[in-house]
């Protein structure tokens, strides 16, 4: 059983269908903070911005988890995102990936409670 908070609602055991309407139209908005969450874990989280998302993964709550990169891209903010709370954060774009990956990645989520392969994961547990 998923549950999704997107923005303020938070909907318990929504369809897949329900959940990538939802992340569709936030990506076509080009704003939007979703989290779902499955009992016992994963994890996924978004933030997007006009044109990059950030992603996270999450095995459970308090697991430092994954976040979706770019390497290609410069380690420098090109867009803003702002929280379900009104917070405007800034994201290097190295830390993000391009906003169209973001319905693969929460398919692919949904399906296996893992990464999509389609981006790379920079394991946050890591020390750097």
């Amino acid at each position: 059983m998923w549950v999704m908070h997107a923005g303020n609602d938070t909907v318990r055991n929504p369809g897949g269908d329900t959940i990538l309407r939802t992340v569709e139209a936030a990506v076509s908005r080009a704003q939007g903070e979703i989290w779902l969450e499955h009992p016992g874990g994963p994890i996924l989280g978004i933030v997007l911005g006009r044109t990059r998302a950030m992603v996270l993964r999450v095995a459970e709550s308090g697991d430092p988890g994954y976040h979706a990169v770019d390497p290609a891209a410069p380690p420098a903010p090109s867009d803003v995102y702002t929280l379900g709370n009104g917070q405007a954060d800034e994201y290097d774009d190295r830390d993000t990936v391009e906003a169209h990956q973001v319905v693969p990645i929460v398919s692919h989520f949904l399906l296996t409670g893992e990464h999509w392969p389609g981006v790379t994961w920079h394991n946050d547990g890591e020390e750097v």
